[in-house]
């Protein structure tokens, strides 16, 4: 009996070092450094254990990073064992301690971000997570229950990268245990007496996930044995699924792009479903999150249906989409804000705008803004305020800058964040469009030549 059991014992050790080192492999390459994310939990601790048996046949290095949320009185206590496991194991550790509100129904997105946040900054170019198949089935049956689509009822994918606030950084979150059983990870901790602790708030049924992990998932199993091995593969399932939707969503997009612009009579030519996957593609790729269908489908709806020569706008997250001239353009929503202070004007090569963009300033010689009379007052960079007027030509007639910057096909939302150079209080300057008669440089004349480089728009 003792023989059968070290045998069981050893073919799981085998099987699970195997999983981890296949899993591991594909993404970490020799002497590169994989952080263990080390909760203390009996998941985390396995992982460890496997990533340094992985680390001897990869020639990797491993090391430990240990989140403390600072949520419950034990944490402290969690922190010091993380500690002391790895010094007794000789892995390098780290902890560092995250700040959580706490309290809401939310509680446990915020920790997520938090900790989202430490592995970006503390951790290595691989982070090695240690959810395993029943997390993921009850991750699957919590977003089936919210009405998530494809993408979210694919679950937790393997391998990602790791989203920070200026996109997708190079670093990748792995999940080597992701198919194999919480059952067979705790028969490994105790066959190789591992030590581990337990988390109070994993038996509070206030929190959804434990709700169904306590109380949902083992009654389906009454019925349905294998409930949760099932929810992990139809996860699989939809999870290539799903990357044959952003394939299909890529091939779609570069077919209705045009010079970077996605040409809006082209994006409703492919149907509601398949240009609402292009939308969804197109905002992750600006750095948000994928809208749902309903909300893809009124945003679509806003865009094309007004009339051919309305300008309608939708916000989503951060991004503005615009309709202009058949076109479809994304611009940061922070960018859309009326109003900046003006920037005075010193002579300098290039001045920095406050909401983003450059104003450069070339010398030269009877082309451009007279040096001259540019020195008699103070020189400010302004934004346009509105009721603007100038007059280009000294034989021309005083125009509002409105009908100038229309004739000269500025965007609407380009117009609001112009830079305008003034001198006192006469208007000198516009950016493709021109400058004032009274200020224009005479033929070999000491001048000033502007031009306005706009921040990029989102993409």
């Amino acid at each position: 009996m003792a023989n059968s059991r070290t045998q069981r014992a050893d073919h799981l050790r085998k099987r699970l070092t195997g999983i981890v080192e296949r899993r591991i492999s594909f993404h970490a390459r020799r002497g590169e450094t994989v952080t263990v994310a080390l909760s203390g939990g009996v998941d985390s601790v396995v992982l460890l254990d496997l990533m340094r048996a992985a680390s001897a046949q990869l020639g990797l290095v491993v090391q430990c990073l240990h989140v403390n949320h600072g949520l419950s009185p034990n944490a402290d206590n969690w922190e010091s064992f993380c500690r002391e496991h790895c010094r007794l194991l000789g892995v390098r550790f780290q902890a560092v301690r995250v700040q959580v509100a706490g309290g809401g129904s939310n509680v446990e997105a915020q920790a997520r971000a938090a900790r989202y946040r430490a592995f970006r900054d503390h951790g290595s170019s691989i982070v090695a997570l240690g959810h395993n198949r029943d997390d993921q089935a009850e991750t699957v049956l919590l977003r089936l229950l919210r009405g998530a689509g494809v993408s979210g009822l694919a679950g937790m994918p393997s391998a990602r990268g790791l989203d920070c606030a200026q996109g997708v950084s190079a670093q990748r979150l792995v999940r080597p245990l992701l198919q194999v059983s919480r059952a067979d990870i705790q028969a490994y901790a105790l066959d190789r007496g591992l030590g581990w602790v337990d988390d109070e708030s994993n038996a509070e049924e206030r929190f959804t996930r434990n709700f169904l992990r306590l109380r949902v998932i083992p009654q389906l199993e009454t019925r349905y044995p294998a409930a949760r091995a099932n929810l992990a593969r139809a996860a699989g399932h939809l999870e290539e699924a799903s990357a044959l939707l952003e394939e299909i969503a890529r091939q779609d997009l570069q077919a209705v792009s045009k010079d970077g612009l996605i040409q809006i009579d082209s994006l409703t030519a492919l149907g509601q479903a398949r240009a609402a996957n292009v939308l969804r593609l197109f905002l992750a790729q600006h750095g948000e999150s994928p809208p749902s269908t309903a909300v893809a489908l009124e945003a679509l709806r806003q865009l094309t249906a007004s009339r051919a020569d309305a300008q309608p706008e939708v916000r989503l997250g951060s991004t503005l989409l615009r309709r202009y001239r058949g076109s479809l353009t994304t611009h940061r929503a922070e960018d859309a804000e009326a109003g900046w202070a003006p920037v005075a004007w010193r002579g300098e090569d290039a001045v920095w705008l406050p909401r983003g963009g450059v104003v450069r300033a070339q010398a030269t010689r009877g082309d451009g803004v007279s040096a001259t009379r540019l020195q008699q007052n103070a020189v400010t960079i302004q934004p346009r305020r509105g009721g603007e007027r100038v007059r280009l030509s000294d034989a021309g007639r005083t125009r509002t800058l409105k009908n100038l910057l229309q004739e000269a096909s500025i965007p609407p939302w380009q117009r609001q964040q112009m830079p305008l150079l003034y001198c006192a209080a006469q208007l000198v300057w516009i950016p493709g469009v021109g400058v004032a008669s009274d200020f224009h440089a005479g033929p070999g004349e000491l001048a000033w030549r502007f031009a306005w480089e706009p921040q990029a728009a989102v993409g």
